[in-house]
C-alpha cells in the first residue's frame, strides 16, 4: 500500500465572471508535490508530482452587499503524473522513476469551494479546496487505477 503525505502547491488561475450572473469561467495550471511513503517495505517512495490543467465552471453565491462571496467550481482537468517508480523487479528497491518528458497527459476531473474575500470590486484573498481524480490506468508502472489529492489554497486575486 503506498499513499501520499502532505506537500506544496502552485496554482495560477485566469478567470472571468459574467456581469449580471453569478456564473464564471476558469482556467488554470497547477503544479503539486506530494511526499511519497511506501508502508509495505523499508524504502520510502518518491515524491509524486503532478502538474494539471484545469478548466472549470464556478458559480458564487454573494454575501449581501459585500464584494466576498462562496462559491464552488468544477470541471475537467488533465494532468501529468511523474516522480513513482516504474520497475519493481526488486520490490525493497525499485527504480526507474517516471520523468515529465517521458509521461503522458491524463484526464480527470474536479470540483471544490472557496470563498473570496475582497477589499473592493476585484481585488482580495481567497481560500479554496478541490478534490482531483486522475485517470492512470494506463500509465506504465503507475501501481492504482486512479491518482487523488486535495490541495488547498490560499491566494490573491487581482
Amino acid at each position: 500500500m503506498s499513499r501520499t503525505l502532505p506537500g506544496w502547491n502552485v496554482t495560477v488561475p485566469i478567470g472571468y465572471d459574467f456581469t449580471g450572473t453569478p456564473f464564471g469561467l476558469r482556467v488554470d495550471g497547477s503544479f503539486d508535490r506530494l511526499g511519497g511513503k511506501n508502508y509495505n517495505s523499508a524504502f520510502n517512495a518518491p515524491d509524486l508530482t503532478a502538474y494539471s490543467i484545469n478548466m472549470d465552471g464556478r458559480l458564487r453565491i454573494p454575501l449581501g452587499r459585500t464584494f466576498s462571496r462562496f462559491y464552488v467550481l468544477g470541471g475537467a482537468t488533465t494532468s501529468k503524473l511523474t516522480g513513482y517508480n516504474q520497475d519493481f523487479t526488486n520490490p525493497n528497491a525499485p527504480t526507474n522513476q517516471q520523468t515529465f518528458s517521458n509521461a503522458s497527459w491524463k484526464w480527470g476531473w474536479n470540483a471544490g469551494a472557496g470563498f473570496n474575500f475582497n477589499f473592493g470590486h476585484m481585488t482580495g484573498l481567497f481560500l479554496e479546496s478541490r478534490y482531483f481524480d486522475v485517470s492512470q490506468n494506463s500509465a506504465s508502472g503507475f501501481p492504482f487505477t486512479s491518482a487523488h489529492w486535495i490541495p488547498v489554497i490560499l491566494g490573491i486575486q487581482f
